[in-house]
């Protein structure tokens, strides 16, 4: 990772400075053992999840009616079809929708 044939002091601050340069992150001076090649790096907490507008989000709830509609059974438990998604468009369906019903079949 470091791109050094020997692990020295000096190929590892070499080797770190590019990095950190390219970070734009002050180079480090000195290598001990409590140095941290991250120091001035900032993490990033998870986003929120995406929203899903109205618009998509009632398509697919409508799809998803249809579907649970025909394998509804009619008479009697026996003549009940496996809930499987059949959707020929089923790649448009987003992916919680699409694993949902993967899971429930």
């Amino acid at each position: 990772m470091l791109d050094t044939a020997q692990l020295t002091k000096q190929s590892v601050l070499d080797g770190v400075k590019s990095r950190r340069e390219l970070l734009g992150l002050t180079p480090l001076t000195d290598l001990d053992a409590n140095t941290s090649v991250k120091d001035g790096l900032t993490t990033t907490t998870a986003s929120a999840p995406g929203r899903v507008p109205k618009v998509q989000a009632a398509a697919d709830l409508a799809t998803l009616r249809e579907a649970l509609r025909r394998f509804r059974p009619t008479r009697s438990s026996k003549d009940a079809q496996p809930l499987t998604p059949t959707r020929p468009n089923s790649a448009r369906m987003p992916k919680t929708s699409t694993a949902y019903l993967e899971s429930h079949s």
